[in-house]
């Protein structure tokens, strides 16, 4: 239990004996706030803002690896803080770059995208390439009060409305998680679904049978280790049962 949010216990063991029939593959560009010794120095004196959810998704990657698992799926992490550059990003938007990175060279930024951004999108899209009837979730954590106003999603699916395939498994996710957890579970909150990043991106790219959603949980309950530990088995079993509205 986290707070006043827990789990329908019969409810969460019968989805879990569901199966699904179609392939996921996460990733989770926000996994990290570590900064490579060799930009250390632009980060001196920076530890909290790291620490902070501008510098990672607290609890995020914990979170997917035990979807990987329960989904015996693929996953692709970022290794650095977004504060460095924003794997999350396309190259040319403004907040790829952070105030602390924006101001280096172009030279230097362009280093930062060659390093870091580049092999992760490359990398992805290489391994999308090679697959078909994927759906692929990016795991995200969202900090509970944002500019002093409290959060009131605890589960955020975010997805392309155009995208009818994205909507039809979100509204089914969507539902079987009403069933299973007592959170509250939103579809486009905190935030749209169709705001620039890498799923955004890959959806110009025609893969086929290609789905893209992110998925975002609230600080609150994915730092809560005993707690995220739980979710994790929900989420991969209602995830596979939505699953099943794309295989029919």
């Amino acid at each position: 239990m986290a707070g006043s949010w827990g789990f329908c216990a019969g409810r969460a063991k019968e989805g879990l004996r569901r199966r699904f029939f179609l392939r996921f593959f996460l990733t989770c560009e926000h996994a990290s706030n570590e900064i490579p010794l060799s930009y250390a120095s632009l980060f001196a004196g920076r530890a909290s803002l790291l620490k902070s959810h501008r510098g990672w998704d607290p609890g995020a990657l914990p979170l997917a690896r035990l979807l990987a698992l329960g989904l015996r799926a693929p996953l692709f992490t970022g290794g650095h803080s977004r504060l460095l550059v924003d794997l999350n990003r396309t190259e040319d938007h403004r907040d790829v770059f952070s105030e602390i990175t924006r101001s280096l060279s172009g030279t230097e930024r362009e280093k930062l995208l060659a390093q870091f951004h580049r092999p992760h999108w490359k990398k992805v899209y290489a391994e999308l390439a090679r697959r078909k009837n994927v759906i692929h979730v990016g795991v995200h954590s969202f900090t509970p009060v944002f500019h002093g106003h409290k959060r009131s999603t605890g589960i955020g699916l975010l997805y392309d409305p155009a995208q009818p395939a994205e909507e039809i498994y979100c509204r089914a996710l969507q539902a079987t998680l009403r069933k299973l957890l007592n959170v509250p579970v939103h579809r486009n909150l905190p935030y749209r679904g169709t705001g620039n990043g890498l799923i955004h991106s890959l959806r110009g790219k025609k893969l086929p049978g290609y789905v893209g959603v992110e998925l975002e949980v609230n600080n609150h309950l994915a730092q809560n280790k005993a707690y995220a530990k739980a979710l994790g088995l929900v989420l991969a079993a209602a995830m596979r049962d939505a699953a099943k509205t794309l295989s029919s």
